[in-house]
């Protein structure tokens, strides 16, 4: 999870400095800091572009997040993480987030997702004007962008890189870019031409499936659906467990002073 909140993170150039443990623990580094106040500055001029004219409660949000970023004592003592969470409630007040790493990831899925709305494409060429027209039209109205339309774009982008990150795609494809670019056409082009380069070594009958749904009744397709949800739900809250565990041992080895006595402390953040 760290990992690619960290790939997102620099394909918006955003990752400079940075390592996992700054997105799990409670530590303000100035490359966390600085990456807080450039997510805040750019979630703003996007939501500018979108709305056209400024959101009061996202610019009071937006201004809490550079406040807390100033200083390494304004961050402390969890208020940059509240001004985080609190930003990611600003544009959608039904978030559930709770932690560091929740905020962020809302954060940088909105970011992604109004660059990608806000990309224009390239203008058409001019039409050949009209022989004597009766009366000047109106110029149209540019579409509103709805929160719908804005819940959707942040899907598809992360759906796009969970895609990528599956088939194998290396992340140097959207290296360097951002936006609609990156998890457009490249990205989506790269995707498709490795799994077609997945498929083509898998056996003919690869896809077939195991078990023919026509060779079950109603009843005991019932039956599996209900093992698959009690499944998941079970193996959702265990990997839960795990990831927060593994955050707590990683913060409490940071609190070592061995890690400085033996010079390992940089093999650890880089964890």
């Amino acid at each position: 999870r760290a990992a690619d909140l960290l790939d997102r993170l620099d394909v918006c150039g955003l990752a400079s400095g940075l390592n996992s443990f700054d997105l799990y623990s409670k530590d303000v580094r100035e490359p966390f800091r600085n990456m807080c106040a450039k997510i805040a500055d750019g979630i703003l001029e996007a939501s500018i572009a979108l709305t056209k004219g400024a959101n009061p409660q996202v610019q009071a949000a937006v201004q809490a997040v550079k406040q807390t970023t100033a200083t390494q004592r304004d961050a402390q003592l969890g208020r940059l993480d509240a001004a985080l969470l609190q930003l990611a409630k600003a544009l959608d007040d039904s978030t559930q987030e709770s932690s560091r790493i929740d905020a962020l990831e809302a954060l940088i899925s909105y970011l992604q997702a109004a660059r990608m709305l806000a990309a224009k494409p390239p203008p058409a060429a001019p039409a050949p004007p009209a022989a004597a027209p009766a009366a000047q039209l109106p110029a149209a109205a540019e579409p509103a962008v709805s929160a719908a339309d804005l819940a959707d774009a942040k899907q598809v982008c992360r759906g796009l890189r969970e895609l990528a990150g599956s088939l194998g795609v290396p992340a140097e494809v959207v290296a360097g870019s951002s936006g609609k670019d990156a998890l457009g056409g490249p990205l989506l082009s790269a995707a498709v031409e490795r799994a077609r380069t997945l498929l083509a070594q898998l056996p003919a009958t690869y896809a077939d499936p195991l078990l023919p749904r026509t060779s079950l009744n109603e009843s005991q397709c019932s039956v599996l659906r209900e093992v698959d949800a009690a499944l998941k739900d079970e193996y959702t809250l265990r990997r839960r467990m795990l990831l927060e565990r593994v955050a707590v041992t990683l913060q409490s080895f940071m609190w070592s002073g061995r890690l400085v006595e033996k010079g390992t402390r940089g093999d650890v953040e880089g964890l």
